[in-house]
């Protein structure tokens, strides 16, 4: 027991006595030491700096890599010594390290020439003004020393103002660009090359609208003309080319046309179809009522069974009675006889209970698998209740479209979705589409009843979206038509709440739609809650939306 003790001791010591001075690992800092190599002191194991440095038995250091050799062999590695070695004569040299990591070495980062104790070199490499760290902005790797120089005079996301002082100010690398494509005092020639002399970007947008040779496309581009030439040829092409234009528009309406009949014929079939198919459900139920009468009547023969073998039991048990009271042999042979006519009865009585039930057995699993039938029917009846559905409500839609350029939008239960829209279930609702006339505009309203940006939390805010109508390639784009959006007073005093706005041309929310919608647009703070909650505006908890667009400035398409 004494030496297993000494053993743990002496390893426990072992393993402290490791955690004293240390040197970096010369293999992974790579250190440039400035004396010359005959100082440098080596391990005898592996040849390589001595670095925290072991002490063997035999007077010898080794580096920790030449430790795990000499654990191996079990001696010391130097040729001429080969002193046997055990984990216990083995310590750690605080002096030889101390005197290691005094060697002189340089730091390691480009540029620097400051030559510090190798001991120091991790802290110092830490804090070296020319060590590389990540730019903010351009996330390039940059000297600590050279980090202003960059960032103001070589950083491509540096902010710089346009050198031609239009006011702008952008990224470095964006500022080529810049002159290219926006700079509005960038001086160009006319790209219909009309000889003028060149003009600023910002005069010469004026210029091309009236530039005597430019370009114009036919006004039918839209629907297939590609004719494109000088103003003069131009309205001399609207003229001549008039068959050809009407023609194109017959050609479109006939497509939109054909296109319409076949939609309709489509759902016509699907509600033959569906009528076809109702027919046969009800088939299917009157079959299942009649096997469930079937079932009911199997039982109640079943109970009228049970009854008669009941009865029957009862006669056996008197029979037994008298029998037991000992009469003459007369009565015993009657009742012998009473007996076998009881026994024979029961027997008959037993078998027809056995064929009823056996009949009901039967009857049960017909009716089992015509239950399953049922449900499957049943399951096909739904799945027609549904695409019923949606056909009726593609009819809806198509029969309360509006033509005229006007939503009338009706909001019921306004404080619940006023609550869904805070907790933020449902931040906004959308109204169903109209149109501006058959082949017109396509529109429908948004309303965010908690508010939307500036208004949010305290106002209405009320919006209209243009969408991807079927006629878009016809009409003009930008939207330009005027717009009035209401909130109507359901009182006698018909104090509606309305704002108007003209289009912007330049908005993305007015341009020819690319996908479903386009944004939204519209009045963020249209009505204030308090005010729209009041009696006049919200009666049984339904409020009334409107959107009125001014067709009458609508261009005529032909």
């Amino acid at each position: 027991m004494a030496s297993v003790s000494i053993e743990i001791s002496t390893s426990l010591s072992y393993s402290s006595r490791q955690s004293m001075i240390t040197n970096p690992d010369p293999d992974q800092t790579n250190p440039r030491f400035v004396e010359n190599e005959e100082k440098i002191e080596l391990c005898t194991a592996c040849q390589k700096t001595l670095w925290n440095a072991f002490q063997l038995p035999c007077g010898h250091h080794v580096c920790p890599n030449g430790l795990k050799r000499v654990h191996e062999k079990g001696r010391c590695m130097v040729s001429d010594c080969k002193t046997p070695c055990s984990e216990n004569e083995i310590f750690p040299d605080a002096c030889k390290r101390r005197e290691v990591a005094s060697l002189k070495v340089e730091c390691g980062h480009e540029g620097c020439k400051k030559i510090v104790k190798w001991g120091d070199l991790e802290s110092h490499e830490g804090t070296c003004d020319y060590r590389k760290v990540q730019c903010d902005h351009c996330r390039d790797s940059v000297k600590v020393c050279s980090m202003q120089k960059h960032k103001d005079e070589k950083c491509e996301q540096r902010r710089v103002e346009c050198p031609k002082k239009c006011g702008v100010w952008t990224a470095a690398i964006s500022i080529e660009n810049h002159l290219k494509e926006e700079c509005l005092r960038v001086t160009l020639r006319c790209p219909n090359e009309c000889g003028i002399e060149p003009l600023q970007r910002e005069k010469l947008r004026n210029h091309v609208n009236e530039c005597t040779l430019r370009r114009i496309p036919c006004r039918f581009k839209d629907i297939g003309c590609t004719f494109e030439g000088l103003e003069e040829v131009a309205q001399k092409h609207s003229v001549d080319g008039l068959p050809h234009h009407l023609e194109l528009i017959v050609s479109r309406e006939m497509l939109a046309e054909n296109a319409t009949k076949e939609y309709i014929d489509e759902i016509q079939k699907t509600i033959q179809k569906l009528l076809g198919q109702s027919e046969e459900m009800k088939k299917i139920q009157q079959e299942n009522q009649q096997l469930k009468k079937e079932c009911q009547a199997n039982k109640k023969s079943i109970q009228d069974m049970k009854k008669v073998l009941a009865s029957q039991g009862e006669t056996v048990i008197n029979v037994g009675r008298q029998l037991e009271d000992k009469v003459s042999t007369d009565r015993v042979n009657e009742i012998k006889s009473d007996i076998t006519t009881v026994r024979d009865t029961l027997q008959g009585t037993r078998q027809r209970l056995d064929t009823v039930e056996k009949a009901g057995i039967a009857g049960g699993q017909s009716g089992g698998a015509n239950m399953q039938v049922v449900e499957r029917a049943e399951k096909q009846i739904g799945l027609m209740d549904v695409r019923v559905c949606e056909i009726d409500l593609r009819l809806q839609l198509l029969e309360t479209v509006n033509y005229s350029g006007a939503l009338m939008w009706k909001i019921r239960d306004y404080s619940r979705r006023k609550r869904e829209a805070i907790d933020g279930k449902t931040l906004s609702l959308y109204s169903q589409p109209f149109y501006t006339s058959q082949y017109g505009y396509k529109l429908c309203g948004r309303a965010y009843l908690n508010g939307d940006g500036s208004g949010k939390g305290t106002y209405l805010s009320f919006f209209v979206v243009i969408m991807k109508g079927d006629f878009d390639a016809l009409l003009p784009w930008p939207f330009m038509l005027p717009i009035t959006l209401m909130v109507l007073d359901q009182s006698e005093t018909a104090l509606h709440v309305r704002e108007s706005f003209t289009p912007n041309p330049d908005s993305n929310s007015f341009r020819k739609p690319t996908t479903e919608m386009n944004v939204a647009c519209g009045v963020p703070c249209f009505m204030q809650h308090t005010k729209l909650e009041a009696e006049r505006y919200l009666k049984d908890d339904t409020i009334f939306l409107r959107a009125v667009v001014d067709c009458s400035k609508a261009k005529p398409m032909y």
